[in-house]
């Protein structure tokens, strides 16, 4: 990801605060069995070097058998975070934990913002996963934050199905700021502003022009949307334009500004509108991208002439 062409310079940033990150995590591990020739046994020795995630990682240690602590089949995994779940949610969404918890699985082993999870189901987890997810989403209480996790799976369900325009209005304030937000939540949202419903669509753009004054939702969503600027789909594409204008995204303009270029007209409008959007940096970027278009259209017209002339 990091070496594709044209990457955004907050996707960059994003990438390379991961593997920082990342490193961190395994240089706690590797601490602990590198230069120590027994095996490990305990987790409680990974424990003690990181005491911030000590009650999440208990419960990792009740998942694990002797010997074995940094790998963990998903069954047993599983089974604890279901009744922590149960537990926290007083069995509120039985028909839907086991969504929750593929979901939640999903994400450690290696869904993010910008990789989407796999398509077969993971099989086990790694110590190195579960924590590098704690620590990027600076998860403290498990419990609490699984049952915000399950409040966001129930969402995007709702947003899926008729009824969706009350959810999406309740969308505010504590509610955003609580949301991961998980890639199919923003998705989604993108795609809504573009509903065949005019109501539906009026409440998405509302949502998102309130998300655009929480800071939270807004620094992963600015994030979401400049990656799907690269997407294939079109339609992709012009929700996620569209979305960054009303997230007030103008960190990444040269990308928006880019799309002015597609060879797709829904795009292009969509792309020139949002530009054009960030007042006089986007008139500067639209005339910017205005004038190459200018220069390929002579470039293509001369390269004509002279093969008309050469047959």
């Amino acid at each position: 990801k990091l070496v594709a062409p044209d990457l955004a310079p907050i996707v960059q940033k994003s990438l390379l605060e991961e593997v920082s990150r990342q490193k961190c995590v395994l240089e706690i591990i590797s601490a602990l069995v590198a230069p120590v020739t027994r095996n490990l046994t305990s987790v409680e020795e990974i424990i003690q070097k990181a005491k911030k995630q000590k009650h999440c990682l208990k419960i990792w240690s009740e998942c694990t058998d002797r010997g074995s602590i940094l790998l963990c089949p998903v069954e047993r995994f599983w089974n604890p975070l279901k009744y922590i779940l149960m537990f926290r949610t007083k069995e509120k969404y039985p028909g839907h934990l086991d969504k929750v918890l593929q979901t939640f699985l999903e994400q450690i082993v290696g869904g993010s913002l910008l990789f989407p999870p796999g398509n077969l189901p993971p099989e086990s987890v790694t110590l190195f996963q579960f924590y590098s997810y704690l620590e990027k989403h600076r998860v403290r209480d498990l419990e609490k934050y699984l049952a915000r996790f399950a409040k966001e799976v129930l969402l995007i369900e709702d947003l899926k199905h008729p009824g969706r325009m009350k959810k999406i209005k309740k969308l505010k304030g504590k509610r955003l700021r609580q949301l991961v937000p998980l890639p199919e939540t923003l998705q989604l949202l993108a795609l809504l502003q573009l509903d065949e419903n005019h109501r539906v669509g009026k409440a998405a753009v509302s949502c998102l022009l309130r998300a655009a004054a929480t800071r939270s939702f807004r620094e992963k969503a600015l994030l979401f949307y400049t990656d799907v600027l690269n997407h294939d789909d079109t339609k992709l594409q012009q929700a996620a334009c569209l979305a960054l204008k009303n997230l007030r995204g103008i960190e990444s303009i040269e990308q928006i500004a880019s799309l002015c270029l597609s060879e797709t007209e829904e795009v292009r409008n969509t792309a020139r509108e949002t530009t054009l959007s960030f007042g006089e940096k986007g008139r500067l970027a639209f005339e910017k991208m205005d004038k190459i278009c200018c220069e390929l259209r002579d470039t293509m017209y001369q390269e004509a002439e002279i093969e008309i002339t050469v047959f």
